[in-house]
């Protein structure tokens, strides 16, 4: 997948691109090309050789790889309407949004903002400005709006706690819409209450429980055909991102929808198993897309090759795997054989609460989709901190080995805690402001919120902020979670509860949190029962935060494992 950002070599690549026989395009065209590639690099030059990004002209160089279509775009721009919009911009800037003295950011660019400093890696240039601010500040993305970023555990609450003043906004609607259509992600209102009201009970903790045997049988199956025949030859280097995601993926199956993915079939994708890989792998991409058009405020444009394939990958599974599951539970249900799941109690809602021929699709997707992507990074990285850490690791396997696990005192909790604190489930969120709302901010200072501004609760970076954590904020340290240790500033204010909103908060609350948990601590328990992890010398992630926290190819998440004698 190809990012919105490109390095000094990357436009020697596309440059040579634009002249080759893959894309031929007119001397002129050509001609415009090369002077935009030149224009870039030497921005490039002047910032010591950090990446650039430069509005929808790298957005479209990104998503098509084409630089023919992107001169014939730059030189089909027309002039006024780029004068428009940049004045447009500025009066917004200076005259509806610009309360705040804390904004703009320098180096803030006509239409570009501040993207140019803080796209090539985004996560890390907030995180250092937040450093320097106060928790609660604006920048300008790009557009023609400005984002407010919310990295205060008080005022994140306020956001997340207030659907009326903050409501999710059509950024939800454009981008997931493409993928789960009005399902539980996207939808609002009366609409997301009764999904709800119809799905709860089957993600209540004691009924979790009782699936706990199918996930470790699930577990120990997935890893016989994916990993064992690896290691058969001794120690092995695994990405283990494929294992997780289908493994993930089962699981929610068997607890929701009482099926085996394994069995479903796909036109060109009917080997065993070979379903599950697919929805799994294009799940992990359609979060990389959303990810980066949410987060660049970019539409979801079918112009974009990227939003297209994911398009039609979404539309295939909905016709050819969901709606045909659909069916089957329907002639289920009408002979009374139908199991006690989620997908029975949307098929057989009636009343008030029935659900159209695409209202089921919405749901199940999201379940399906939603339900397993990002238990399954969760899981990855937990995998590589315990292989990072090998004392931890041995800790932990003594824990499990001796039945000492009970859970609310055990350190297998205060792992999964740690983990979650350093690579939150959901790293973020956005929100939209529907009406001017005054927040606090670490000093206790009140700082109004424009109508109409987007709104960022970026929990991965509150996770790492020194001022929240102590100094050693950025370590992966699972006993900072026992009771006496949570207080890491003078004034004894409890981390664990002020700013740690792994699942999210209010209303919307992940819905699946409990079964996510239930995950971590049952694959934790069979991994290390199984197999000794250790680290890959030299191996670190390149992590992108997005919907989900995702890593860059081909690096993957790799681990070294042996089997356990």
């Amino acid at each position: 997948m190809l990012p919105p950002i490109l390095s000094v070599s990357k436009l020697d690549e596309l440059e040579i691109m634009g002249r080759g026989k893959q894309n031929p395009a007119p001397p002129s065209l050509q001609t415009t090309a090369k002077s935009l590639c030149g224009s870039l690099r030497r921005a490039a030059a002047r910032r010591g050789g950090e990446a650039v990004a430069v509005a929808a002209v790298i957005i479209a160089i990104a998503a098509t790889h084409d630089v023919g279509a992107c001169a014939t775009w730059a030189a089909a721009m027309a002039p006024p309407a780029v004068a428009a919009a940049v004045a447009y911009q500025y009066f917004l800037r200076f005259r509806v949004y610009g309360a705040w003295p804390s904004a703009p950011f320098p180096t803030t660019l006509p239409l570009l903002g501040n993207a140019v400093v803080a796209a090539p890696a985004f996560m890390r240039f907030l995180l250092r400005e937040a450093k320097k601010r106060d928790g609660l500040f604006l920048f300008w993305p790009g557009g023609v709006r400005p984002m407010c970023v919310v990295a205060t555990p008080a005022a994140a609450k306020a956001v997340l706690g207030s659907s009326r003043a903050f409501p999710k906004g059509e950024d939800y609607r454009d981008k997931f819409g493409l993928v789960f259509g009005d399902g539980l992600v996207t939808s609002t209102g009366e609409k997301h209450a009764r999904a709800r009201r119809v799905l709860g009970k089957y993600f209540s903790k004691p009924r979790l429980e009782a699936h706990a045997p199918a996930i470790a049988a699930i577990f120990d199956s997935t890893a016989d055909e994916l990993w064992d025949a690896k290691l058969a030859g001794g120690p092995c280097d695994i990405d283990v991102q494929e294992f997780f995601h289908v493994a993930t993926l089962r699981a929610f199956c068997q607890a929701m929808i009482t099926e085996d993915i394994l069995t479903w079939k796909l036109e060109g994708y009917e080997a065993r198993g070979a379903v599950a890989k697919y929805v799994a792998t294009e799940v992990s991409f359609g979060s990389n897309v959303v990810g980066e058009h949410m987060l660049y405020n970019i539409p979801m444009s079918r112009a974009f090759p990227r939003v297209r394939r994911l398009a039609a990958s979404c539309a295939a599974v909905r016709r050819q795997v969901f709606m045909p599951l659909i069916e089957r539970r329907r002639a289920m249900v009408r002979a009374g054989a139908a199991p006690d799941d989620c997908l029975t109690a949307l098929v057989a809602s009636d009343g008030d609460d029935a659900f159209s021929d695409d209202d089921l699709l919405d749901q199940l997707v999201t379940l399906v989709g939603a339900g397993h992507d990002t238990s399954a990074y969760f899981c990855c990285y937990g995998a590589l901190m315990l292989a990072k850490h090998p004392d931890v690791q041995a800790r932990l396997r003594a824990e499990l080995s001796e039945g000492k696990s009970d859970w609310p005192d055990s350190l297998l909790k205060r792992v999964v805690m740690e983990v979650l604190r350093l690579y939150p489930v959901i790293p973020m969120v956005t929100r939209q402001c529907a009406k001017a709302t005054d927040l606090v901010d670490d000093h206790g200072a009140t700082k109004r919120v424009p109508k109409g501004s987007r709104v960022l609760v970026p929990f991965f970076l509150m996770n790492r902020l020194p001022r929240l954590w102590g100094d050693d904020a950025a370590a992966f340290d699972p006993d900072r979670w026992l009771p006496h240790q949570r207080a890491h500033r003078s004034d004894g204010v409890m981390l664990a509860s002020q700013g740690f909103l792994p699942f999210g908060y209010g209303g919307r609350t992940c819905i699946g949190y409990a079964l996510a948990l239930l995950e971590m601590r049952v694959f934790f328990g069979r991994l290390l029962d199984r197999y000794v992890l250790e680290d890959v010398p030299g191996f670190a992630p390149t992590i992108k935060a997005g919907v989900s926290l995702t890593v860059e190819n081909p690096k993957g998440i790799k681990v070294r494992f042996r089997k356990r004698v």
